[in-house]
């Protein structure tokens, strides 16, 4: 398919957080199935893994709105969780190494265990490359269930790039689409730095966006 074709390409896309989509493609499409068939986890509890900027966060919330979850940090001591049916836990490969906050992730796994709580963590890493000093917290999270999000595909950062532009109000040129896609770093969160900087040059300069804009904002992002 060529890039020009991607640029209407019927992408499925479903509400996350306010006014946003989340994005459907084969680099994700494990990751959102795992998530919208959140009833049939095992043990009730799954690892979701992939790089800075892979749309972990995004789907996380699609999760909560689903599922009605409540985000918990583990930099927090004590959350109330009383009538709480299902709760999610980022980074969690932030945690190795901290003897505390590894404790306190492992008495969430426990207490999701004990009362039959649905929990959803995230990492850029999978399980069994984080260096845990809990070895009961490494096994516990070694048999949890685990789906990856891929690298993004053309599809999808084509898709993510177009309705960053759209949301912003500004009209971009095929050409020049495959021109940033050719050279940006392939994540989602590239994409929205890069565009969030574009936009910046271009209220500065008051012009559409040209090529060399482009180059110049891309330039500051090697």
């Amino acid at each position: 398919m060529s890039l020009p074709d991607q640029l209407t390409f019927d992408l499925p896309s479903f509400p996350a957080t306010g006014s946003e989509n989340f994005f459907v493609s084969s680099a994700n499409s494990l990751a959102f199935e795992v998530v919208q068939n959140w009833q049939n986890w095992s043990n009730k509890r799954v690892l979701i893994t992939g790089s800075e900027g892979s749309g972990k966060t995004h789907l996380s919330h699609v999760w909560s709105t689903l599922s009605n979850a409540r985000f918990i940090s583990l930099d927090t001591q004590e959350h109330d969780l009383l009538n709480v049916e299902a709760f999610i836990i980022e980074d969690i490969d932030l945690i190795a190494s901290k003897p505390s906050l590894e404790e306190r992730l492992f008495h969430y796994l426990n207490f999701a265990k004990q009362f039959e709580i649905y929990l959803l963590m995230t990492s850029s890493l999978a399980a069994s490359r984080l260096e845990l000093q809990l070895p009961d917290l490494s096994s516990r999270l070694q048999a949890t269930e685990h789906v990856n999000i891929e690298a993004p595909d053309d599809a999808l950062l084509s898709a993510v790039l177009i309705k960053q532009f759209t949301d912003r109000q500004i009209n971009i040129s095929p050409s020049l689409v495959e021109y940033i896609l050719k050279r940006i770093t392939r994540s989602l969160l590239a994409i929205s730095n890069f565009v969030a900087e574009l936009d910046i040059l271009m209220l500065k300069h008051k012009k559409s966006p040209s090529r060399s804009m482009i180059s110049e904002v891309l330039d500051n992002f090697e």
